[in-house]
């Protein structure tokens, strides 16, 4: 029952935005912005998590100034990647619900 925002790469439609998951996704060019990693903020925890198959990685960070640095860097994505035309965020360039 938490509702989740998420930043996917634009190759990756799993996350798709999906009210009944509570879930509301905004998506990065991949091409401009080649991110590979996982990482997810809740309260003062951080994790980072890379799946490569190779040599996979997580590391959980327990400090809230830092998950505090890693919300408003999210939160500054969130809002640069709402601004763009949706076919330059996302997929398709279908236009995706939002979740209230």
């Amino acid at each position: 029952g938490i509702f989740n925002r998420v930043i996917a790469a634009a190759d990756n439609p799993i996350n798709e935005t999906n009210s009944a998951l509570m879930r509301e996704t905004r998506f990065i060019p991949t091409q401009k912005f080649p991110f590979r990693m996982d990482i997810k903020i809740a309260g003062r925890l951080v994790s980072l998590i890379s799946f490569q198959k190779e040599s996979p990685v997580a590391i959980l960070i327990d400090n809230k100034e830092i998950a505090q640095s890693f919300s408003i860097l999210f939160q500054a994505m969130w809002d640069l990647l709402g601004a763009m035309p949706p076919e330059q965020n996302g997929p398709s360039s279908a236009p995706r619900p939002s979740v209230v």
